[in-house]
């Protein structure tokens, strides 16, 4: 997590705009930090950000998988939203450990996965 705030940071990559600002939203009043954007030219320099999590549509990554490996802090955690098991697979094989889920997406599921990461990392901060 970030020195400067309390709140985890996360990256939201979608092109479906009624799902990004869905996500923000949600993830606004759960307490987290939101960085957003639908087009994939900008995602590059957005990872600079340093996210605790990336939250991002698989059609967005093909490309960045050099620059997510290379930008993102090694403690943050990669979603996949795919439309597709295949889809999914073909960018998760370019991003050892990253978590894959699948379209329609479970917001509630999501969020867990968020907050368990989220949990895990403040947990790991505490013994180190």
């Amino acid at each position: 997590m970030h020195p400067t705030t309390e709140a985890p940071r996360v990256l939201i990559a979608e092109r479906n705009r009624r799902l990004l600002v869905t996500l923000r939203r949600i993830l606004r009043n759960a307490g987290y930090e939101t960085i957003s954007t639908s087009n994939p030219a900008k995602l590059r320099s957005m990872l600079s950000t340093q996210p605790d999590v990336l939250v991002a549509e698989a059609d967005l990554i093909p490309g960045q998988e050099a620059a997510i490996r290379r930008l993102l802090p090694k403690s943050s955690m990669t979603i996949v939203i795919a439309p597709m098991p295949d889809a999914a697979d073909a960018v998760t094989e370019q991003l050892s450990g990253a978590v894959t889920m699948l379209r329609p997406l479970s917001l509630a599921g999501l969020m867990a996965t968020i907050e368990e990461h989220v949990q895990h990392q403040r947990e790991s901060a505490a013994v180190g």
